[in-house]
């Protein structure tokens, strides 16, 4: 039985430097024999290390602390259930209140319907 090939891990910065199975690299096809330079082991320890919760999760915790919001409408300072939620907005919630975005969504609708009345008149 063949021996095993062999290939040694990189040993400068996250490396070990060990001598090893090349079943203990992954495989990377931009190097000459295919091979990673620096062994499995080494790169999920140094990934371990590079690793920072995601975004939604720091939005998450930083969430949990803020419990009241200004309005951007009327400008009064609301608890957080008085907000849609919304992943885009910069807290996790829309930056206008519940009230003020009925007042908004019914001014729009009004206008929407004037507009529509308009164009149906102009066209018979």
């Amino acid at each position: 039985m063949p021996a095993p090939r062999m290939k040694q891990c990189r040993e400068s910065g996250i490396g070990c430097g060990e001598l090893k199975p090349v079943s203990e690299f992954s495989l990377d096809t931009n190097t000459l024999d295919g091979y990673s330079a620096y062994c499995k082991s080494c790169l999920n320890a140094y990934r371990r290390s590079r690793y920072t919760p995601s975004l939604d999760t720091r939005k998450q915790e930083h969430n949990r602390v803020l419990a009241f919001i200004r309005c951007s409408k009327c400008g009064e300072i609301k608890v957080r259930g008085d907000f849609y939620s919304d992943r885009r907005g910069k807290f996790g919630v829309r930056g206008v209140c519940k009230e003020c975005h009925r007042d908004l969504r019914r001014k729009h609708d009004q206008q929407k319907r004037r507009r529509n009345m308009e164009r149906q008149q102009a066209k018979g």
